[in-house]
Formats: C-alpha cells, structure tokens, sequence
C-alpha cells in the first residue's frame, strides 16, 4: 500500500517537493481538540481568525497545529 501510495506522489510532484513536504510539520484540516473538535481549520480561518492567530502567537500547542493554523490563515487571506 505505502509503494502504491508513493508511485502517485511521484507522479503529481519533483523530488525536491517529496523533500520539502518530509521537513515540514503535518498539515491538520480538522481540529481534534477544543472548543473546535471536528470542525475544518478552514472554516474557522473563516468565521474565528483570531483564535487562529491566538494558536499561532500565544499557545503551547504543538508545531503541527501552529503550522495548520499559519497555513489556514493565508489560505483563507487569499
């Protein structure tokens, strides 16, 4: 399953891309927490920025759940 799943990688992306995406902290696309818990990190990018931003700049939370919220963010800002 884990060949199958990388032959369509890499076909829909470089190598260098496969890289980059191995260094970086997961991209959540739904809260599994709080007050949120189950609900799109879009959606709240949407309705809810500043607790967001507050996961960005304030919390303890870990770097994958920051970064999804950085992501989400400027997703949204678009």
């Amino acid at each position: 399953m884990t060949a199958a799943i990388f032959e369509e990688l890499i076909k829909k992306a470089r190598w260098s891309e496969l890289v980059q995406w191995s260094t970086e902290p997961a991209l959540h696309t739904r809260f599994h927490f709080g007050k949120y818990r189950g609900k799109r990190y879009a959606d709240i990018a949407a309705s809810d920025p500043e607790y967001l931003q507050w996961i960005v700049d304030k919390s303890e939370l870990e770097d994958g759940i920051k970064y999804s919220a950085r992501h989400w963010l400027a997703e949204v800002g678009r």
